[in-house]
Order: structure tokens, then C-alpha cells, then sequence
């Protein structure tokens, strides 16, 4: 055999080996296709099965919820979902959110926020929670709900609903009005001159401080309101500033 042949034989190999490579690279080529092809199908139906598309709620209260549909089911971060619901719905105190699959979005155990007075402000009033929570405004007094005039008054466009009115003389009152209406007690208004002067009107006249521990004054307020029940004393006023409440009569 002459070399020319061999150096034939060598170079036809070469050839074919690099044949056998093309082809294995455009096999490969067409298996990631393939898979890819495969993935973003199987993903489309994944999404379509699975997308939101009805929202069921145990009372029909809760609003701005649109953006949820269409959204992936088994993909939602329902803890995620849930504040932003309760952002949205600031009159919401609470929510519970379950999936229904294959789409089926469900908004139980609603619990609304419960308005505890009204704050005058600038040119209106915030109707506060038991929280602190701004669940409304309004331009005009709302004849049920206790008014505080609070000695800072706010700008009525300082804070919009949804948003916490959080300071010491604010979650003081609003654990007082609690203490008072369990007891059967209506607030007419409340004045809040300075954190030494929170005076509460009603038909007995209350007075406390943030100065001292508003847990001693609830504890002390409760068990004069027992007494004067039991006893039934005619009490004008009561100073819970001090050690000793001091009992006007």
C-alpha cells in the first residue's frame, strides 16, 4: 500500500469524524430546543390551569383586589398577598386567605376595624381605630363617635387613610374609651391639652397623665367603676394622675 493511499484513508477518517461532530452538535441543538420548547409549553398550560380566576370572599367588603387575578395560584405568597390586601383596605382590621385549586382565590374571616373616636384636625376629623389606624376622613363631625381635640392639631392632608396615628397620648385614650364603653360609659369628648392633662367627658369626668403607667391607671379606673356601681356612689370626677385615684363627688 503507497502512501498516497494511506494519506487518503487518514484524510476520509478525518472527514468523517468531523461529520459525526457536526451532526452530534445539531443533535444536541435540537434536544435543548426540544426541552426548551417542551418547558415553555408545558409552563403556558401550568399557568393557564393554575391562573386566578375567581375570588370568593365571605362578605363582600373587600375591594381593589383586580391585580390578583390571572396571577399563578400555586405560585402566590399568600402573607405577601394578605398585606397588601389589608393595605388597600384600610377599614380591614384582618383576613385570612386559603387556595382553592385548580383557581380559586378565597377571602375568609374578614374582621373590620372598629371605629373608637373621631380626631379633629385642620379643616375636618380622622376617625381612628381601636389601633390607632386612620380608617376615614371626614370634613364634617360624626355625631356618634367621642371627638379629641388633641393639643397638636394635624394638617387634615398630613396623613391619609391607612395610615397610624402612633404616640403616647393617643394609645392611652384609646385604651380608656375601651375600659369606659365596657362599662357602659359614653364619651362625649376628650380633651388632650398636654401628656400631664387627658381629660375624658362623659357623665363622670375622667383625668389621667402618660406620666404614670396607663396599665396602673386601666387597673385603678376598673375597680372605682366597680365600686361605684356596687356601692352606688354619684361620682362627678375621677383624677387617676396621681398614687391614689382622687374621687370628686
Amino acid at each position: 500500500m503507497d502512501s498516497k493511499h494511506i494519506l487518503k484513508q487518514l484524510s476520509a477518517r478525518k472527514n468523517n469524524q468531523k461529520k459525526i461532530k457536526i451532526i452530534a452538535k445539531l443533535l444536541l441543538t435540537v434536544k435543548m430546543l426540544l426541552i426548551i420548547i417542551i418547558f415553555v409549553i408545558a409552563g403556558y398550560f401550568f399557568n393557564q390551569y393554575f391562573s386566578i380566576k375567581t375570588i370568593k370572599q365571605t362578605s363582600s367588603v373587600i375591594v381593589n383586589i383586580n391585580e390578583f387575578y390571572k396571577k399563578n395560584l400555586v405560585l402566590l405568597n399568600l402573607e405577601m398577598a394578605r398585606k397588601t390586601i389589608l393595605k388597600k383596605n384600610p377599614k380591614i382590621r384582618s383576613i385570612a386567605l386559603i387556595k382553592q385549586y385548580p383557581s380559586t382565590l378565597i377571602i375568609s374571616d374578614i374582621k373590620k376595624e372598629t371605629a373608637v373616636y373621631q380626631l379633629k384636625v385642620d379643616n375636618g376629623y380622622y376617625i381612628l381605630s381601636t389601633t390607632g389606624k386612620i380608617i376615614d376622613k371626614s370634613k364634617k363631625r360624626i355625631a356618634k363617635l367621642a371627638s379629641v381635640n388633641f393639643y397638636q392639631q394635624y394638617n387634615y392632608d398630613q396623613y391619609q387613610v391607612g395610615d397610624r396615628l402612633i404616640n403616647n397620648e393617643i394609645a392611652a385614650v384609646i385604651s380608656l374609651v375601651s375600659v369606659m364603653k365596657k362599662n357602659n360609659i359614653a364619651i362625649n369628648t376628650i380633651d388632650i391639652g398636654s401628656n400631664d392633662m387627658i381629660l375624658l367627658h362623659s357623665d363622670i369626668e375622667l383625668v389621667v397623665s402618660t406620666k404614670k403607667s396607663i396599665n396602673i391607671q386601666i387597673e385603678q379606673l376598673e375597680l372605682m367603676l366597680q365600686k361605684i356601681k356596687q356601692q352606688g356612689l354619684e361620682v362627678k370626677k375621677i383624677d387617676l394622675r396621681f398614687d391614689k385615684p382622687i374621687l370628686t363627688f
